[in-house]
């Protein structure tokens, strides 16, 4: 594999004086020059010098038990098919090739890859199962075929799927392993993965009130369930008025000073989207319209306002 990755032979690389070599093609963000900075003290003066076993021993502890936490929180599948492989990587070295987590991880890597003409490839997700489920729900109902004998069997079995992909649960401790609340949430693919998405969780649930107000489809998803899903969507509002879309944004854009990814920007923190937004308010103004007129109204209703401020606030001079 060595010989077939690289141009010459490996043990001639100088891996170390490549640490900021990369295809102008690939550097869509480039590193700043205080990561840069950063990055020298670390290699020249911090790790030969002054970082102690002590240090190390304990951030690799920390950092372990993260990667459990996150490991048990998604059994496996992970936020995605970057941070999956690394923690494949990590519980190679820290539980060895036998354990569990590592055969685990070699199952969940299925998830995310594929092979097509051009190779292997790897998926940015495990799927967009919930996603689209819950636009092909809403489309067939906005077309009127909702109780078509030809469609009714497909949305009820489109229904009882988003049933069994509702999160039920919040992460144990999640505020040790810096997560969103999740109970009563949607993920972009599969209750599996874990993560609240906020126009996932919208969308699904929109899709949810539209099926079981129609007459002869079954109640699935309870009252209470659907009301965990508005539980959830209020904690994510922005101070802005916006929503983002795994969590509330936690810290300051100043972060991006330290996004080393070079392919990505806008990544450190969260960041308030018009489609999460839009998508919130819209299931927000369903359920409390339509499904549960009394449920946190005093809440709902400025949480409404605010987001559609913060909507025509971000709107471009082009109408955008």
């Amino acid at each position: 594999m060595r010989e077939e990755i690289y141009t010459q032979p490996y043990s001639s690389i100088n891996f170390a004086s490549h640490r900021n070599t990369i295809s102008p093609a690939d550097n869509y963000h480039p590193k700043s020059t205080f990561l840069n900075i950063v990055n020298q003290l670390l290699v020249n003066i911090w790790n030969p010098y002054m970082r102690t076993d002590f240090i190390r021993r304990r951030a690799e502890r920390w950092t372990w038990e993260l990667i459990r936490r996150e490991d048990e929180n998604t059994d496996f599948a992970n936020l995605g098919p970057v941070s999956g492989p690394m923690n494949f990587l990590a519980s190679y070295i820290h539980d060895g090739p036998d354990s569990y987590a590592v055969e685990r991880h070699r199952e969940r890597m299925h998830d995310f890859l594929w092979v097509k003409d051009e190779g292997m490839l790897m998926n940015g997700t495990n799927g967009v199962q919930t996603w689209d489920t819950a636009f092909l729900i809403q489309a067939v109902v906005e077309a009127g075929l909702a109780e078509d004998p030809k469609c009714k069997p497909m949305l009820i079995k489109a229904l009882e799927f988003l049933d069994d992909q509702q999160i039920r649960e919040d992460c144990p401790e999640q505020g040790i392993c810096y997560r969103q609340r999740r109970k009563g949430a949607w993920a972009f693919s599969t209750r599996e993965q874990g993560y609240t998405v906020s126009d996932c969780t919208s969308e699904a649930l929109k899709s949810v009130i539209l099926l079981q107000r129609l007459p002869g489809f079954p109640k699935l998803v309870s009252d209470e369930r659907i009301r965990d899903a508005i539980d959830t969507l209020l904690t994510m509002q922005n101070s802005s008025g916006g929503f983002a879309s795994y969590e509330a944004i936690r810290g300051s854009q100043y972060m991006e000073y330290l996004n080393a990814a070079e392919v990505f920007g806008r990544i450190m923190i969260e960041y308030d989207y018009p489609e999460c937004t839009t998508a919130v308010v819209t299931a927000l103004a369903m359920f409390s319209r339509t499904h549960d007129v009394s449920y946190r109204k005093a809440e709902i209703e400025p949480t409404i306002s605010k987001a559609v401020s913060w909507i025509l606030k971000d709107q471009r001079k082009d109408g955008s």
